[in-house]
């Protein structure tokens, strides 16, 4: 199910910062991932899997435990504070929390929050914000967003569409924000860091929709994780040289250093732990990340480790 091995990263001081981030490879899971979501500090590790189970895995990729949704499209999305949030074709399935799981279809992302989800779905192309709580389900229509992805502040979604990005609320309530189809929330900072998949520019803005800074990557975007509590992002980009993960100051949007990676790889990072996941086709590789001597800790969203658009059925 898993492999230890190692990819020969090559850190590069990058800019005008002296920062250094390096990356201290812990170990590898060998699947094919349909999200990857860490826990517990980066001491646990979900992973949906591609013959259709979920699993998690210790931080040096030894399985742990195996979960079994009810179809074979088993995902995973979120997790933070011992729990876990999966899908299937069925609906949404909590891990490590004391709620049931929802019958929903076409669910295409989906996040905690601190009492229930939030679900975003795309049924015949119109998609709707989904709040799941103990007072059961608040829809907002979206209408025709496109492929779309989700992360989620406190109890607001914030979502990247093909049309524009943008922070809704239960009420239905609508803030747009500068960018489109990638999004991140950096929890530590009170930050959104949206983008467009295949485009340079990379803008850090508050939940109001006001902008704090906006800067040009190093290559096209594929994706992007937060490293908030150590004042940095990270972005997944190409170029025609390949690919390379690219970590930025939080505050300023400078870039720090870079590490060449293979191209296409997508990335997730644990909440309150040193954990970055670098996904790629087959594998995906655990890292220690370190600023300067000192410990990352930092949060995102497991959707931004390659989750696409779920099919729907078995």
């Amino acid at each position: 199910m898993h492999r230890i091995t190692a990819i020969a990263f090559i850190a590069l001081a990058a800019g005008c910062s002296t920062d250094q981030v390096t990356m201290e490879h812990q170990g590898s899971i060998w699947s094919e991932a349909r999200g990857v979501a860490i826990q517990d500090g980066g001491e646990r590790i979900h992973m949906g899997m591609d013959w259709g189970t979920t699993c998690a895995f210790s931080l040096n990729g030894d399985f742990q435990e195996d979960y079994d949704f009810p179809t074979e499209t088993d995902a995973i999305h979120d997790a933070r504070n011992g729990e876990a949030l999966g899908t299937s074709s069925v609906g949404l399935h909590f891990i490590g929390r004391d709620v049931a799981d929802v019958t929903m279809p076409s669910i295409v992302d989906a996040g905690l929050t601190s009492t229930g989800a939030i679900a975003l779905t795309n049924l015949a192309g119109e998609c709707e914000a989904q709040w799941i709580g103990n007072d059961g389900v608040t829809s907002v229509a979206l209408g025709d967003c496109g492929p779309a992805e989700l992360a989620v502040a406190g109890d607001l979604a914030v979502l990247g569409t093909q049309t524009g990005a943008m922070v809704v609320g239960a009420d239905g309530q609508v803030i747009d924000l500068p960018g489109h189809d990638q999004v991140q929330v950096d929890r530590a900072l009170d930050l959104v860091y949206v983008g467009a998949t295949g485009e340079h520019g990379l803008t850090a803005a508050g939940i109001d929709g006001e902008v704090v800074w906006q800067t040009d990557l190093p290559g096209t975007l594929l994706d992007i994780a937060d490293l908030g509590e150590a004042g940095m992002v990270v972005a997944s980009v190409e170029s025609g040289f390949g690919g390379a993960i690219a970590f930025l100051d939080a505050a300023t949007g400078d870039l720090l250093n870079s590490v060449d990676v293979p191209a296409g790889v997508q990335l997730a990072s644990a909440d309150g732990g040193t954990t970055l996941t670098v996904t790629s086709d087959w594998e995906t590789h655990v890292y220690r990340v370190d600023r300067d001597g000192s410990g990352v800790k930092f949060y995102t969203s497991a959707r931004s480790a390659g989750l696409q658009t779920q099919p729907i059925g078995d």
